[in-house]
């Protein structure tokens, strides 16, 4: 992962995109900051640890998108306009993908951790199986966190190229994103790279 680049920048046509190592190293140091900001009760170590282990499938599974169901349905030239707006695929086939995914993740889950000690592959294992499956509040804080490092990976793009499509990243954040640091935040970043407005409770404090 520290070569592997991210799919998603790849299809966008970025011509160095960033890697999935990259990612997961900035994704660290957002829920470190974040979490001391305002989300008492989290585990702080234990959520370091799960971003460091929650893209490691990609080395062997792939860096897959989102979008991989409508890939197949696209002309390459018309990538860049698939990405415009959030993917939204039908459910059954949204369902078939995700299971296809998580086959291939589980599989090089394992071949990761076979030559570990138990001990620490058990504990590496159930890591990214507790941010897959979104099953404590770090696994899910994680969850959100990874959406948010990417969207503002997307700003520092489109901040050098206009034509480069954030929308779908956008999106993303705004329908999925709950914590509410975490939403406080990505509204900083809209003030930051759009110029909008702060809410008046947030201005006033």
């Amino acid at each position: 992962v520290k070569r592997l680049k991210q799919r998603g920048l790849v299809l966008r046509g970025v011509k160095d995109p960033a890697t999935v190592g990259a990612h997961s190293f900035r994704a660290a140091i957002m829920a470190w900051a974040l979490a001391r900001a305002g989300n008492e009760g989290l585990d702080t170590n234990r959520l370091i640890k799960i971003i460091l282990v929650h893209d490691l499938v990609g080395g062997y599974a792939g860096d897959l998108t989102p979008y991989e169901a409508l890939i197949s349905k696209t002309r390459k030239e018309d990538f860049k306009k698939m990405y415009v707006k959030w993917v939204r695929v039908p459910k059954r086939e949204k369902e078939r993908f995700a299971k296809q995914h998580r086959v291939k993740d589980e599989k090089a889950l394992r071949k990761l951790t076979r030559l570990l000690p138990k001990s620490l592959a058990t504990e590496i294992q159930s890591l990214w199986t507790e941010h897959a499956q979104y099953l404590t509040r770090e696994g899910r804080f994680v969850h959100q966190i990874h959406m948010l490092e990417n969207h503002l990976q997307s700003l520092e793009y489109w901040k050098k190229d206009k034509t480069f499509p954030i929308e779908s990243w956008w999106h993303e954040v705004k329908e999925l994103i709950s914590d509410p640091i975490l939403l406080e935040f990505a509204q900083e970043l809209d003030v930051k790279f759009h110029g909008y407005k702060r809410k008046e409770k947030n201005r006033a404090q």
